[in-house]
């Protein structure tokens, strides 16, 4: 069985057969996307790329992250990301879902989460780094959305948000910004900003946990993050309200691709067009993407036949959670030993590219 899909856009493709294989060199930008406990089943290619493979590189790489995708991000922007990694498994695996819990406590639990991973001397790292450069997004709310204190307004202003994306995507800029932090100002090879405005903010030691906060601050289950240092002023929440799964067209040289660690064989633009499938990323955006999935047959292989997800939290006890979780970590490693497999034997790598459809 294999358990790793090789899914390449056309320019990227160019790029590996010319080159006679995909090497770090080539990497220019790796997408982290926005999905709850989906990244369990990276996190082995997480360990390989960033730990190993990556770090053999002479370029310096942009790295962009959204939600838990900007965990991981910033868990491999630290001095040791391996360790890094396995501190943000261990504290991510031990959070447990009590029917009392208000989001308010996972508000306060979720503050001492990051700063346990993320401790001074790793944010320091982070802000200062150089060869693996930062950014995270996060979605700044307006109007009822971006009310500071009121939950109740906020769902008000989302739904209203929610309706309007059915007719185009383009009406969130109606209520919606894009924030992009950074440890410099903004070099991301972004073609064009689509349907947002883009705002820009600084990574510095100081604030990287409430930018993480702000990034992954679904509402209803974290509070929002207000006037963060360093940045524009205003509500922030869930970068993957504006990019669930990056629908971006990347603007790169010559021989440069993007690489994507990504749970899904598609990408999903927004977070309100998860069930819009006629929203699904194609065309052009694909061009230079290296994107490397799950194979069908991995997820079929996997308890309850899927990936892991936030439903787990409410479908299993806490014992029966870490059991499956365990399993499908165990079976994303089969995927990282495929990777390497794959770039150490070119030919076979070419062999297993498939265009995107």
């Amino acid at each position: 069985m294999q358990s790793l899909k090789l899914l390449v856009g056309s320019k990227a493709q160019e790029i590996i057969r010319r080159n006679g294989g995909l090497f770090s060199d080539q990497v220019r930008l790796v997408l982290g996307a926005s999905g709850g406990p989906k990244w369990l089943i990276l996190r082995g290619l997480d360990d390989y790329i960033f730990g190993d493979w990556l770090l053999k590189s002479r370029t310096p790489k942009d790295l962009l992250g959204t939600s838990i995708g900007s965990m991981r991000m910033t868990a491999a922007c630290t001095d040791d990301p391996k360790e890094t990694f396995n501190d943000l498994l261990r504290v991510y695996c031990e959070m447990k879902y009590y029917k009392e819990q208000t989001y308010h406590d996972w508000t306060a639990s979720a503050y001492d989460f990051f700063k346990e991973i993320f401790t001074d001397s790793r944010r320091k790292a982070i802000a200062n780094g150089k060869d693996r450069r930062l950014n995270i997004i996060a979605t700044r709310c307006r109007g009822l959305a971006g009310h500071p204190t009121s939950l109740f307004l906020n769902i008000v202003g989302l739904t209203k948000a929610y309706a309007q994306n059915l007719v185009d995507r383009k009406h969130l800029s109606k209520t919606f910004d894009r924030v992009i932090y950074s440890i410099e100002e903004s070099g991301l090879p972004l073609d064009h900003l689509q349907e947002f405005n883009m705002l820009q903010g600084r990574i510095v030691s100081d604030n990287v946990v409430d930018i993480l906060m702000a990034s992954g601050s679904i509402p209803g289950v974290w509070e929002s993050v207000v006037d963060i240092p360093h940045g524009p002023k205003g509500t922030m929440r869930d970068g993957g309200i504006t990019d669930y799964h990056f629908d971006n067209k990347w603007v790169l040289g010559e021989d440069e691709v993007v690489l994507y660690p990504h749970f899904y064989q598609h990408i999903v633009p927004g977070w309100f067009d998860k069930k819009l499938k006629r929203r699904r990323m194609s065309g052009s955006n694909w061009d230079n993407v290296v994107m490397l999935a799950p194979s069908d047959e991995l997820v079929a292989s996997l308890p309850g036949g899927k990936i892991t997800d936030r439903t787990d939290f409410t479908a299993y006890s806490n014992d029966q959670r870490l059991k499956v979780w365990n399993h499908v970590i165990d079976a994303g490693y089969r995927m990282a030993d495929e990777f390497q497999n794959l770039v150490e034997n070119s030919e076979c790598l070419i062999d297993r590219m498939e265009l995107p459809t």
